[in-house]
């Protein structure tokens, strides 16, 4: 378009230079000298013609180059605005980088950029450029950002919120899994699935991560062993229980073992103890009459069992007790009535029996009488101390052993062997009274 318009100015400037020089006449030819002369009224209406030719020349060139000026001035004033306008454009293209560029380094708003740029480039005039609201236009999309941030966090906080229930529910059925092992009654069975239910309720309703990580099931869960071991120890036979702990066996009663039981509120400490009824073992004790409560035990007598070092069991109960045939004679004395008419005669008899040779015979069934005899030796043991008792007279000195049966639960076995074993001399057999 340029050389067009240069091609013009040099067409139209040789238009003017040709007008202006005057033109050369043609040579002239010798004239036959004409016969007549040329009127003078003729002449001037030449000049005339002449002079309005070269007004009309003079004129056209005036405008010529009034059109030339024109059109330079309007040239000049075409790139003076097409100049405007692209620095416009460039002012415009860097405020939308600039406004732009914390979107688009997240890797957001590229669309609503690259259609403002486009509309930037495409602008005719500086008026078109100014309707194009950058600030707006990143408003609305910085606006619309921050709502799919929002969405965003919700769509991550909900992610984190539900693995976090998950994490507290299952953290809460490994907590209630041995619980729930357990055999206990109905009622307390009842209580454990409550109490689990209870809490998953409340862990599916938090609107929180803090609220699920606050719901602590453990005190829920030590106050639930609470209830299993009382009902354990309800439902077993006897007054008294039996608590492991490591290894190490202690026998209580129920109300005792119950107030224990509850004491305990550590979890972990508190699954360390096992809870079992007494199971009762009969033990035969060979002891000296010395030791054995001077031999005045009864059957079903509560005793205890020490040695010099201290007590070997707290609790046993009398089963049997046996006087060795090897303890020596029975030394007897019999009055005998002979009665003759009407006199009688009173005659006293002495004699002793030895015990080995007497169960021998019977034994053997070489014996009179057997089943008198042993009527009569039935429970001779304790008959005789008996005696001894209601009448203040030894008839068994110290040192003969007693062969004890008692029973004793079965956590005070293994002491008591070890006592027979390394500390006979003192093993001693007392009754509990009261």
């Amino acid at each position: 378009m340029a050389e067009d318009i240069e091609s013009k100015i040099r067409r139209l400037r040789e238009l003017g230079k040709a007008a202006t020089e005057p033109e050369t006449p043609p040579t002239a030819r010798p004239k036959p000298e004409s016969r007549f002369r040329i009127p003078r009224r003729r002449i001037g209406s030449i000049r005339e013609r002449e002079r309005r030719r070269r007004i009309i020349i003079g004129a056209s060139i005036i405008v010529v180059l009034i059109l030339i000026a024109s059109f330079g001035v309007y040239t000049w004033y075409s790139n003076k605005k097409a100049s405007e306008l692209e620095k416009a454009k460039q002012e415009k293209l860097q405020l939308l980088d600039q406004t732009f560029k914390p979107l688009l380094d997240k890797g957001y708003g590229t669309e609503t950029y690259s259609q403002l740029r486009a509309k930037i480039l495409q602008a005719k005039s500086k008026e078109e450029l100014n309707e194009i609201d950058i600030n707006t236009a990143y408003a609305q999309v910085l606006q619309k950002y921050e709502a799919d941030q929002q969405r965003q966090k919700q769509l991550e906080f909900q992610k984190e919120l539900n693995q976090t229930k998950e994490r507290k529910i299952q953290e809460i059925n490994i907590l209630f899994q041995p619980l729930l092992e357990q055999s206990v009654s109905t009622p307390v069975r009842g209580k454990i699935l409550d109490a689990r239910n209870s809490l998953i309720n409340q862990v599916k309703k938090a609107n929180s991560i803090e609220e699920v990580n606050g719901t602590n099931p453990i005190p829920i869960v030590v106050s639930l062993w609470h209830e299993v071991y009382k009902d354990r120890i309800n439902r077993m036979p006897g007054s008294y229980v039996i608590f492991e702990y490591n290894g190490t066996a202690r026998m209580l009663t129920k109300t005792e073992a119950k107030e224990f039981i509850t004491s305990i509120m550590d979890l972990n400490e508190l699954l360390k103890y096992r809870v079992r009824k007494v199971e009762f073992v009969r033990l035969a004790l060979l002891v000296p009459r010395e030791r054995a409560n001077g031999g005045f035990l009864k059957k079903g007598a509560k005793v205890r069992i020490y040695t010099e070092e201290g007590t070997v069991a707290d609790m046993g109960y009398i089963e049997e007790i046996l006087i060795p045939a090897t303890a020596g004679v029975i030394n007897l004395n019999e009055n005998m009535e002979s009665v003759s008419g009407n006199v009688s005669d009173y005659s006293r008899y002495y004699y002793s029996i030895d015990l080995v040779q007497l169960l021998r015979a019977l034994a053997a069934n070489e014996a009179d009488n057997p089943d008198e005899l042993i009527a009569k030796l039935k429970d001779y043991g304790i008959k005789l101390t008996s005696l001894e008792e209601e009448t203040q007279l030894q008839s068994i000195p110290y040192g003969v052993p007693y062969l004890v049966i008692v029973k004793v639960p079965d956590i005070y076995v293994p002491k008591i062997i070890y006592a027979t074993q390394h500390q006979y001399n003192s093993l001693t057999i007392g009754e509990v009274l009261g």
